[in-house]
């Protein structure tokens, strides 16, 4: 499985390394984290982020992704643009051979 956030809506005020995400697997498991400050943005308006690739799943048990965004205002000191800003995202996954369980 594949997991990506394509960023539709990312103000340049919010482009900014106290501005965190990270993303864990099953509650505990740290799966990637980074700012928005380091990414390569596209200049035709949509950012994918890549969260990752080639994770295997499971078919007997449900697997749960967690994404956190914030503010690090303890670590960074956090500037007053960034207020009222309005960040946007398309959240999706890929794969290959998966079986969707039917109800």
């Amino acid at each position: 499985m594949n997991l990506y956030m394509d960023l539709t809506t990312m103000p340049e005020e919010l482009k900014e390394k106290s501005f965190i995400y990270e993303l864990y697997y099953n509650d505990n498991s740290l799966v990637t984290k980074g700012n928005f400050e380091d990414i390569n943005y596209s200049s035709n308006g949509t950012t994918t982020l890549t969260l990752f690739t080639g994770r295997d799943i499971s078919t007997n048990t449900t697997d749960k992704y967690t994404l956190y965004l914030w503010f690090n205002g303890k670590d960074y000191d956090n500037p007053e643009t960034m207020q009222n800003k309005t960040l946007s995202f398309d959240l999706y996954a890929t794969g290959e051979n998966a079986v969707l369980a039917g109800n």
